[in-house]
């Protein structure tokens, strides 16, 4: 997995640990694999605190659970990956990426795992990102839940479909959002699966993730970009962000003034997203071909 040449530089996120940012698996059932939500694996994972374990079944019962699902337009050696993303946001706020799917693949075989991953987390809710050129995707998720055509998915559990509009925020920002993630420990990663696909494309995207350079420094950013819709989801129920030295303007005037970067920084990664009221949250997720013509970025 390539970035791109002559844009490297320092790591934007910090360098991954197993005690601060992993989960695990000990005394593993062979049911794990088929149906987590049943087993009595268990799932290990690091906080402030220390080492923190319980069977899957009960954390997943207790866990806020989720898909993200990214699209791309074509389906060829050189395309962008299509992406399935199952993650779990448990009460201290910690953001557990637990399964994934990605495929430079037809849309067909997007929909068939996004399905598959849905009935094997048995997840609630399954949110593909909708712009103008990949509303088709949400229209056939939506449609096939809305006619309970169990067998067109081969499975049983039908989540409800909610789309994701991303509006105004850049990729770049997107991602840089998850820094104070990193910076807490307020995410785990599987590092154990660090080799396998598709996981490598993941980490290594996480590595060499460029907010100053073109595309973010990479060739593709299909799989952070995924995980990076977990604010949205989540609708920003995030802790107090990180303090940046913004000057005069605030960093919702900066936004709303057009200007997404100070000294290398996103904007968006200095804003505390719980003290956004209500009608600023509106001017974030207005599309953004109203704020900066009919270009969207995907």
């Amino acid at each position: 997995y390539r970035g791109r040449p002559g844009e490297s530089g320092d790591n934007f996120f910090p360098p991954l640990e197993r005690e601060k940012h992993s989960w695990w698996l000990e005394d593993i059932n062979p049911d794990f694999d088929t149906s987590p939500t049943t087993s009595d694996t268990r799932i290990v994972w690091g906080d402030k605190d220390g080492t923190k374990s319980m069977p899957i079944k009960d954390f997943l019962l207790n866990a806020h659970l989720f898909m993200a699902v990214d699209t791309s337009y074509t389906s060829n050696s050189d395309s962008d990956y299509k992406t399935a993303m199952v993650m779990a946001v448990n009460s201290d706020n910690c953001l557990f990426v637990l399964d994934m799917w990605a495929g430079q693949t037809a849309e067909d075989q997007l929909i068939r795992n996004v399905f598959r991953l849905a009935d094997k987390w048995k997840v609630p809710s399954i949110h593909p990102e909708v712009v103008r050129e990949s509303i088709n995707l949400y229209q056939q998720l939506e449609t096939m839940v809305r006619q309970r055509a169990t067998e067109m998915t081969g499975t049983t559990h039908l989540p409800r479909i909610m789309p994701l509009r991303v509006g105004m925020v850049k990729k770049e920002a997107k991602i840089s959002g998850l820094l104070f993630r990193f910076e807490f420990g307020l995410i785990k990663l599987p590092m154990w699966r660090r080799m396998d696909q598709p996981w490598r494309e993941l980490f290594d995207q996480i590595e060499q993730f460029n907010p100053e350079a073109r595309d973010g420094g990479l060739a593709h950013d299909d799989h952070l970009d995924t995980m990076s819709m977990s604010a949205l989801i989540l609708k920003f129920r995030i802790p107090k962000r990180l303090s940046y030295d913004v000057g005069g303007q605030s960093p919702m005037e900066m936004l709303k003034a057009g200007q997404y970067e100070k000294d290398g920084v996103p904007v968006l990664a200095m804003l505390d997203f719980n003290q956004v009221s209500g009608e600023d949250m509106q001017i974030l997720l207005a599309p953004q071909k109203e704020i900066e013509g009919d270009e969207t970025r995907v």
